[in-house]
């Protein structure tokens, strides 16, 4: 695609803003190209100090291609480093996990990144270790 070509090119001269721009006109004609998705993600995580930006574009990505998994992981690992609350957290994982992805793979990455996620947050936060929480994704995962 002579899009995605111009877009790396773009990347290359250092204009953020100008980047962010042409992504975001390139997701309003393809607004189902996962492609497009996890380039414009993956710029914006190397590139946007804006956690709220980030997060934005990731919900609606999610929205337009909920089938990619990998969407799914990285939106969440977004919420952990901006420290969103753990409703959001819970809220977010509860929908990817109600999505229909193409391998058991993805399902596994998801569920391990959200148990990865709280035992990060329960080791670093020094909240005390609420196990419910993890017991509960585990049954979700096995179920």
């Amino acid at each position: 695609m002579i899009l995605q070509i111009y877009l790396k090119f773009e990347e290359s001269s250092g204009y953020p803003a100008q980047v962010q721009a042409l992504y975001e006109r390139a997701i309003t004609d393809f607004p189902i190209a996962s492609d497009l998705w996890l380039d414009y993600t993956r710029y914006l995580d190397k590139t946007s100090k804006l956690s709220k930006v980030v997060r934005e574009v990731y919900s609606r990505a999610t929205k337009n291609c909920p089938w990619v998994g990998e969407l799914w992981v990285r939106y969440l690992l977004c919420l952990e480093r901006s420290r969103a609350s753990e409703e959001e957290l819970a809220s977010v994982f509860e929908k990817s996990s109600q999505c229909t992805f193409s391998t058991i793979d993805e399902f596994l990455d998801l569920f391990l990144t959200r148990v990865d996620g709280l035992r990060r947050r329960f080791s670093f936060t020094g909240e005390v270790w609420d196990y419910s929480i993890i017991r509960e994704t585990f049954k979700l995962g096995h179920d």
